[in-house]
Protein backbone atom coordinates (compact mmCIF):
# COMPACT_ATOMS: atom_id res chain seq x y z
CA UNK A 1 0.00 0.00 0.00
CA UNK A 2 1.31 3.47 -0.89
CA UNK A 3 0.71 6.54 1.27
CA UNK A 4 -1.38 9.06 -0.61
CA UNK A 5 -1.55 11.47 2.28
CA UNK A 6 0.83 14.14 3.47
CA UNK A 7 1.45 14.84 7.13
CA UNK A 8 -1.25 17.22 8.32
CA UNK A 9 -3.97 16.11 5.86
CA UNK A 10 -7.36 16.03 7.58
CA UNK A 11 -9.75 13.09 7.17
CA UNK A 12 -13.58 13.36 6.92
CA UNK A 13 -13.92 12.56 10.65
CA UNK A 14 -11.47 15.29 11.76
CA UNK A 15 -8.48 13.00 12.35
CA UNK A 16 -5.10 14.26 11.09
CA UNK A 17 -2.63 12.12 9.12
CA UNK A 18 0.63 11.62 11.02
CA UNK A 19 2.65 8.97 9.16
CA UNK A 20 2.67 5.76 7.18
CA UNK A 21 4.18 2.72 8.95
CA UNK A 22 5.75 0.53 6.25
CA UNK A 23 6.51 -2.56 8.32
CA UNK A 24 2.88 -2.75 9.49
CA UNK A 25 1.54 -1.54 6.16
CA UNK A 26 -0.81 0.94 7.79
CA UNK A 27 -1.49 4.65 8.24
CA UNK A 28 -1.31 6.41 11.59
CA UNK A 29 -3.94 9.09 12.26
CA UNK A 30 -4.15 11.32 15.33
CA UNK A 31 -6.32 14.05 16.82
CA UNK A 32 -5.81 17.69 15.91
CA UNK A 33 -4.66 18.59 19.47
CA UNK A 34 -2.11 15.78 19.62
CA UNK A 35 -0.90 16.60 16.11
CA UNK A 36 -0.38 20.28 17.04
CA UNK A 37 1.51 19.44 20.24
CA UNK A 38 3.72 16.85 18.46
CA UNK A 39 4.51 19.25 15.62
CA UNK A 40 5.33 21.99 18.11
CA UNK A 41 7.69 19.68 20.03
CA UNK A 42 9.32 18.47 16.81
CA UNK A 43 9.82 22.06 15.63
CA UNK A 44 11.28 23.09 18.99
CA UNK A 45 13.65 20.08 18.92
CA UNK A 46 14.74 20.87 15.36
CA UNK A 47 15.37 24.50 16.25
CA UNK A 48 17.25 23.52 19.42
CA UNK A 49 19.41 21.13 17.40
CA UNK A 50 20.02 23.83 14.78
CA UNK A 51 21.03 26.51 17.27
CA UNK A 52 23.28 24.11 19.18
CA UNK A 53 25.15 23.39 15.94
CA UNK A 54 24.77 26.74 14.20
CA UNK A 55 28.43 27.01 13.12
CA UNK A 56 28.33 23.49 11.70
CA UNK A 57 25.06 24.32 9.90
CA UNK A 58 26.56 27.49 8.40
CA UNK A 59 29.62 25.59 7.17
CA UNK A 60 27.44 22.86 5.63
CA UNK A 61 25.15 25.43 4.05
CA UNK A 62 28.09 27.34 2.56
CA UNK A 63 29.66 24.12 1.29
CA UNK A 64 26.37 23.06 -0.34
CA UNK A 65 25.90 26.48 -1.96
CA UNK A 66 29.43 26.43 -3.42
CA UNK A 67 28.91 22.90 -4.71
CA UNK A 68 25.51 23.68 -6.28
CA UNK A 69 25.98 27.18 -7.71
CA UNK A 70 24.44 26.33 -11.08
CA UNK A 71 21.50 24.50 -9.52
CA UNK A 72 20.94 27.42 -7.11
CA UNK A 73 21.01 29.91 -9.98
CA UNK A 74 18.55 27.88 -12.06
CA UNK A 75 16.16 27.54 -9.11
CA UNK A 76 16.42 31.27 -8.43
CA UNK A 77 15.72 32.19 -12.06
CA UNK A 78 12.78 29.75 -12.21
CA UNK A 79 11.31 31.28 -9.04
CA UNK A 80 11.76 34.81 -10.44
CA UNK A 81 9.91 33.87 -13.64
CA UNK A 82 7.07 32.26 -11.68
CA UNK A 83 6.81 35.15 -9.17
CA UNK A 84 7.68 38.37 -11.03
CA UNK A 85 5.86 40.70 -8.60
CA UNK A 86 7.48 39.13 -5.53
CA UNK A 87 10.90 39.14 -7.24
CA UNK A 88 10.53 42.83 -8.11
CA UNK A 89 9.49 43.68 -4.55
CA UNK A 90 12.38 41.63 -3.12
CA UNK A 91 14.82 43.44 -5.42
CA UNK A 92 13.47 46.85 -4.40
CA UNK A 93 13.76 45.91 -0.72
CA UNK A 94 17.36 44.77 -1.21
CA UNK A 95 18.29 48.00 -3.04
CA UNK A 96 16.70 50.11 -0.28
CA UNK A 97 18.69 48.21 2.36
CA UNK A 98 21.96 48.29 0.36
CA UNK A 99 22.17 51.70 -1.34
CA UNK A 100 25.93 51.81 -0.93
CA UNK A 101 26.42 48.83 -3.27
CA UNK A 102 24.69 50.38 -6.26
CA UNK A 103 26.02 53.83 -5.49
CA UNK A 104 29.57 52.55 -5.39
CA UNK A 105 29.19 50.73 -8.72
CA UNK A 106 27.74 53.75 -10.52
CA UNK A 107 30.07 56.20 -8.84
CA UNK A 108 33.08 54.07 -9.79
CA UNK A 109 31.94 54.26 -13.42
CA UNK A 110 31.38 58.02 -13.21
CA UNK A 111 34.79 58.56 -11.61
CA UNK A 112 36.56 56.38 -14.20
CA UNK A 113 34.68 58.20 -16.97
CA UNK A 114 35.74 61.55 -15.49
CA UNK A 115 39.36 60.37 -15.17
CA UNK A 116 39.29 59.10 -18.77
CA UNK A 117 37.95 62.38 -20.14
CA UNK A 118 40.69 64.54 -21.67
CA UNK A 119 40.47 68.34 -21.66
CA UNK A 120 37.71 68.97 -24.20
CA UNK A 121 37.10 72.13 -26.20
CA UNK A 122 33.63 73.74 -26.14
CA UNK A 123 32.98 72.35 -29.61
CA UNK A 124 33.86 68.77 -28.57
CA UNK A 125 31.65 69.08 -25.49
CA UNK A 126 28.77 70.25 -27.73
CA UNK A 127 29.34 67.32 -30.08
CA UNK A 128 29.12 64.86 -27.16
CA UNK A 129 25.88 66.54 -26.05
CA UNK A 130 24.49 66.25 -29.61
CA UNK A 131 25.41 62.55 -29.77
CA UNK A 132 23.42 61.90 -26.57
CA UNK A 133 20.47 63.98 -27.89
CA UNK A 134 20.55 62.07 -31.21
CA UNK A 135 20.53 58.80 -29.28
CA UNK A 136 17.45 59.91 -27.32
CA UNK A 137 15.66 61.11 -30.49
CA UNK A 138 16.44 57.82 -32.22
CA UNK A 139 15.01 55.86 -29.27
CA UNK A 140 11.87 58.03 -29.18
CA UNK A 141 11.26 57.85 -32.96
CA UNK A 142 11.83 54.14 -33.47
CA UNK A 143 10.59 52.80 -30.15
CA UNK A 144 13.80 50.78 -29.89
CA UNK A 145 16.11 51.62 -26.99
CA UNK A 146 19.52 52.96 -28.04
CA UNK A 147 22.69 53.59 -25.99
CA UNK A 148 25.74 55.75 -26.52
CA UNK A 149 28.67 53.32 -26.55
CA UNK A 150 32.38 53.82 -26.17
CA UNK A 151 34.04 52.08 -29.12
CA UNK A 152 37.15 51.43 -27.04
CA UNK A 153 35.72 50.82 -23.52
CA UNK A 154 36.65 53.14 -20.65
CA UNK A 155 37.39 50.11 -18.48
CA UNK A 156 40.05 49.06 -21.02
CA UNK A 157 41.67 52.51 -21.13
CA UNK A 158 39.48 54.18 -23.76
CA UNK A 159 38.69 57.88 -23.45
CA UNK A 160 35.41 59.78 -23.25
CA UNK A 161 35.84 61.73 -26.49
CA UNK A 162 33.52 62.29 -29.49
CA UNK A 163 35.75 60.15 -31.71
CA UNK A 164 35.33 57.20 -29.31
CA UNK A 165 31.50 57.36 -29.17
CA UNK A 166 28.91 55.56 -31.27
CA UNK A 167 25.15 54.96 -31.04
CA UNK A 168 24.11 51.32 -30.78
CA UNK A 169 20.85 49.50 -30.05
CA UNK A 170 20.73 48.73 -26.33
CA UNK A 171 20.57 44.98 -26.92
CA UNK A 172 23.80 45.00 -28.94
CA UNK A 173 25.54 47.37 -26.51
CA UNK A 174 24.68 45.11 -23.57
CA UNK A 175 25.97 42.06 -25.46
CA UNK A 176 29.14 43.96 -26.37
CA UNK A 177 29.73 44.81 -22.69
CA UNK A 178 33.34 46.03 -22.37
CA UNK A 179 34.73 44.12 -25.35
CA UNK A 180 36.59 45.86 -28.14
CA UNK A 181 34.97 44.90 -31.46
Amino acid sequence: MTAYFKRGDIRYDGMVFWRYIKRLNKEQWTTKEKFDSCCKKATINRMRCYYNNIEKERINSTRWKKKNVQKNRQNSLRWQKQNPEKACERSKRWHRKNPHVMASATSKYRVSKKNQTPQLSKQETKIIGEIYKACKRLSDCTGIKFHVDHIFPISKGGIHHPLNLQILPAKINIQKSNKVL
